[in-house]
């Protein structure tokens, strides 16, 4: 696994690394899991994405794939510090995207309910449920 973030004076060499890792993958017939993420992953979205934007994010998932990055399943990642409304509309519209999993971590284990909180995030991804709903169970406990 290779975390991934461009822009600034490394982004060259980080570049070249995962063109490394990658080649390596290759000849031993290893998956390669890159992680497209943002310079830094724990400022907030809105932050992220005014100096960023979603342009950003595509270079950089593109350039991975391209490097040797298996493109399949994509799994989005917690990223920053979210209530349970935002993280659960995150994952909803990943799903909507194609990504087939979340791997958040810390937002299950440090929920004040983490079994219910592991269930609303199930609910969206296999049962395809909308945020709302997910929501609602949540709520119920």
């Amino acid at each position: 696994m290779v975390y991934v973030a461009l822009a600034g004076e490394n982004e060259p060499q980080a570049i070249r690394y995962l063109s490394h890792v990658g080649e390596s993958c290759e000849a031993q017939a290893m998956p390669l899991i890159a992680e497209a993420e943002y310079p830094n992953a724990y400022q907030s979205l809105d932050r992220m994405n005014e100096d960023y934007g979603p342009d950003y994010l595509l270079r950089n998932a593109r350039l991975c794939a391209e490097l040797g990055a298996d493109d399949r399943p994509v799994v989005l990642a917690g990223g920053s510090r979210l209530n349970d409304e935002e993280l659960l509309a995150r994952m909803y519209h990943a799903r909507q995207a194609g990504a087939v999993g979340c791997s958040v971590g810390r937002k299950v284990f440090q929920h004040a309910n983490p079994r219910v909180m592991t269930r609303a995030l199930s609910r969206i991804f296999r049962d395809g449920w909308e945020p709302r709903a997910a929501l609602d169970e949540l709520a119920q406990g």
